[in-house]
């Protein structure tokens, strides 16, 4: 493609920017009387052109135009313009490749650092070998908090990835700190030695034993004493309702002497005369049927 046919391209001025379709391209900027200033590719040249720092490098900006060829293939717009710039070297282009400094490429940038890493003396490990190194599982490991670090390591596929590494020396300190035995003695000696080293002799022990056994014997009889002190509170004196024809729940309990369950099920197979008064289950009980039932108890 020459100039000639770069002006048949479809163009708009520079202040009509904001016009541009939203179409992948490559595009000219050529002054007033058709010079090519730049060169340049954009995925979307709407968007490319909101932001675009070139304008005031133009001669002419406000003379100036951007024509277009749309290119919707990615490879193809880099082979295009790298072609389009060495076929017309236009003079923005050139100050720009002069004025940038060589940059190291970013593969070869993280293979010097991966480099020094492994140079570096300091013996490092990823989370899974630091756990192990301790004597953890991950998760008990993530837990502790140990101090780290983030380093360019080479993953499984080949490539260069960031990774949480742990210094050898931390990882002692919480070994150590792990592996060291931590003593609570219930006991205290007048020699000030740990009770958890010393010899205990087996009578020593079996009249430990012995206390030990005392003590919940007695706490034992002491909850059995309760229970009948509480047993005893609840029970009802019978010669307050000796004479009385209609009996409660509890008066008819006390009275007859009957389990609870089987004076339940009585009630209930209307064995027994009686009647509910509430909803909550108030029983108003006839006391000759009571005795008679009491009398057939046991037949």
């Amino acid at each position: 493609m020459d100039t000639a046919n770069i002006s048949l391209l479809p163009s708009l001025p520079i202040t009509e920017r904001f016009d541009l379709p939203e179409i992948g391209a490559v595009y000219f900027v050529l002054s007033e009387i058709g010079n090519i200033e730049y060169i340049g590719k954009a995925s979307n040249l709407y968007r490319r052109w909101r932001s675009h720092n070139c304008c005031a490098d133009l001669s002419n900006p406000k003379t100036s135009k951007i024509a277009w060829l749309e290119v919707c293939n990615e490879t193809e717009r880099d082979r295009l313009e790298r072609e389009y710039i060495l076929n017309f070297l236009p003079e923005i282009n050139i100050q720009w490749s002069a004025s940038r400094k060589p940059r190291m490429p970013s593969y070869d940038r993280q293979m010097r650092r991966l480099l020094e890493v492994m140079d570096s003396e300091d013996k490092t490990y990823l989370i899974e070998e630091a756990a192990e190194f301790v004597g953890t599982s991950r998760r008990t490991f993530e837990r502790l908090n140990i101090p780290s670090r983030e380093e360019l390591r080479l993953a499984k596929d080949g490539k260069l990835r960031k990774v949480r590494v742990f210094d050898e020396s931390e990882l002692e300190k919480i070994k150590q700190q792990r592996e060291t035995p931590v003593f609570k003695p219930s006991l205290v000696t007048t020699t000030g030695e740990n009770p958890a080293l010393q010899v205990v002799a087996v009578s020593d022990l079996q009249m430990f034993a012995g206390f030990i056994v005392e003590a919940f014997q007695k706490e034992n009889q002491k909850l059995l004493s309760t229970g009948e002190d509480k047993q005893s509170k609840k029970q009802i004196d019978v010669s307050s309702f000796k004479d009385k024809l209609i009996l409660n729940f509890a008066q008819a309990l006390a009275l007859s002497g009957l389990p609870e369950d089987d004076l339940k099920k009585a009630l209930k197979d209307k064995k027994i005369l009686a009647k509910k008064t509430s909803e909550n289950g108030t029983w108003k009980i006839n006391r000759s049927s009571l005795e008679e039932f009491c009398k057939s108890y046991f037949d």
